[in-house]
């Protein structure tokens, strides 16, 4: 073979390929000898034909990468839906891109970027796709903690910062005016019209509903995933194994219900219905002309009660242990149906239909302790809604499989002093406790970095040890 020739490629389907020319020259080679044309549009479409033989090539020799997926709400759909993408962009690097956004930098870590010849199959238990934004349904398949929204609810942030870089309002809406918080319904729509414009059997292509993931482990000896799922439709048990397992299940995936707090209610002889805010399909039905007790002070618990204002409740108690609930910053409530209960907590029940509560207070760091004597009482309460919000659905994994973490001691420097800062002459120096951890929370005494508390302690120019202060630290809660 000359020296300045190119073999020209066999592609695995026999069709012969001719090499890529390294300048616009006539090329020999023993297969044949083209004249090249040396023209920018005829290079381009040479060089085009030679990437995909080659990568015809590499996906007649590659093993079929399995990936699993659990879960179908946004981060599931839209992992699948970039790797979707990606796959149909094939596997030219400026088309995928080096970026180390987050847009590939799953694919990159997992060393998909470069595969053809990927399998992914989603599992979800519900019978639509969607998560936190599916709407309640009463007939669904799924288990019991399943999480659904409320039909009213509408999002609490802007709905500019959920626009999709690839997928914009105006091509959703037509160009018209989107409203600043926009309505469960008109989320989920919007986040399912971005997977299935381009791939209208999306959902057919990936998703595999009514099918719950049991048990999810790594096999050392076959270097797998094996995932071991029951059709929720024919309880029909499945174990297969996958290379990959990508967990989608969400920080917002089960029901959190107070245990011990149901039980005080039950044993104490209430009989009333108990739900969780999630259980929402029938709503109306539970609360018109009826009184009702929502426990939590959070958003559920101001989006419910308005909403059952509006289904026409005969009134709304809302029990809230902490003086900074978001109900708390309400003034004014529709209608004269709404009560809040601050600093109180569920003692016990009482039959048919009563609550009796307790005062509380918060404990630094972590606990609400209650006196345990009965502070207040509510009759008739035909039903008691726990809006006390969601655990991360990480059941079905083996522990193995999950990091742990502790609370880790603050190291501090020996010798280290607080610098000194505009509350030094207030507060003189301030010394850190014995033990001081980071926290993702903070105390409800605590009011823009001051404790709050502190005049009833000794007062702001009692120094440190008369405040009670303590150094706290914020790790990555937007606090400062």
């Amino acid at each position: 073979m000359a020296p300045n020739s190119q073999a020209a490629f066999l592609a695995p389907d026999g069709i012969m390929v001719e090499p890529l020319p390294s300048s616009p020259s006539t090329l020999t080679s023993p297969f044949s000898s083209p004249k090249i044309d040396s023209s920018s549009t005829s290079q381009q479409r040479l060089r085009r034909r030679h990437q995909q033989a080659q990568q015809q090539a590499r996906e007649q020799d590659e093993e079929p990468v399995s990936v699993c997926v659990i879960g179908s709400g946004p981060g599931g759909m839209f992992f699948c839906y970039h790797m979707d993408q990606k796959l149909k962009e094939g596997r030219d690097d400026d088309a995928i891109g080096h970026s180390s956004s987050s847009r590939t930098g799953t694919m990159d870590m997992m060393n998909l970027r470069t595969r053809k010849n990927v399998n992914i199959q989603c599992f979800e238990r519900a019978s639509s796709p969607g998560g936190v934004w599916r709407k309640a349904d009463s007939n669904d398949t799924s288990s019991s903690d399943a999480v659904e929204m409320y039909d009213n609810l509408w999002t609490n942030g802007s709905s500019h910062n959920m626009e999709f870089f690839d997928y914009t309002f105006d091509e959703h809406f037509d160009g018209a005016p989107v409203h600043v918080y926009l309505q469960r319904k008109d989320v989920l729509d919007y986040m399912l019209s971005r997977v299935t414009r381009d791939c209208p059997d999306f959902f057919d292509k990936y998703v595999q509903f009514n099918t719950e993931v049991n048990h999810v482990t790594f096999v050392d000896a076959k270097q797998k995933f094996e995932v071991k799922t029951i059709d929720l439709l024919t309880k029909a048990v499945t174990v297969q194994d996958f290379d990959y397992c990508v967990w989608a299940g969400g920080a917002n995936g089960r029901q959190k219900l107070p245990k011990t707090t149901i039980h005080r209610l039950r044993s104490g002889g209430y009989s009333g219905p108990i739900m969780h805010s999630a259980d929402s399909a029938n709503l109306e039905e539970t609360v018109r002309g009826k009184r009702i007790l929502l426990v939590g002070g959070s958003y559920s618990a101001e989006d419910l009660a308005i909403q059952a204002v509006k289904l026409g409740v005969e009134h709304v108690d809302i029990v809230t242990r902490s003086e900074e609930a978001n109900v708390n910053w309400v003034r004014n409530w529709p209608g004269h149906k709404i009560t809040i209960h601050r600093n109180v907590q569920i003692l016990k029940g009482g039959a048919p239909n009563t609550v009796h509560f307790e005062d509380v207070w918060w404990e630094w760091p972590d606990r609400y302790v209650g006196t345990g004597t009965i502070a207040s009482t509510l009759h008739n309460i035909d039903a008691v809604l726990f809006c006390t919000g969601y655990d991360s659905a990480f059941q079905m994994l083996d522990p193995k499989l999950l990091v742990k973490s502790k609370q880790v001691p603050l190291q501090l420097p020996e010798g280290w002093e607080m610098s000194t800062n505009d509350f030094t002459k207030h507060l003189g120096d301030v010394k850190p406790a014995d033990q001081v951890y980071y926290c993702s929370g903070h105390s409800p005494e605590l009011y823009h970095g001051v404790v709050v508390s502190a005049r009833r302690r000794g007062g702001i120019g009692g120094g440190a040890a008369a405040a009670g202060l303590h150094a706290i630290v914020f790790a990555n809660t937007g606090l400062s």
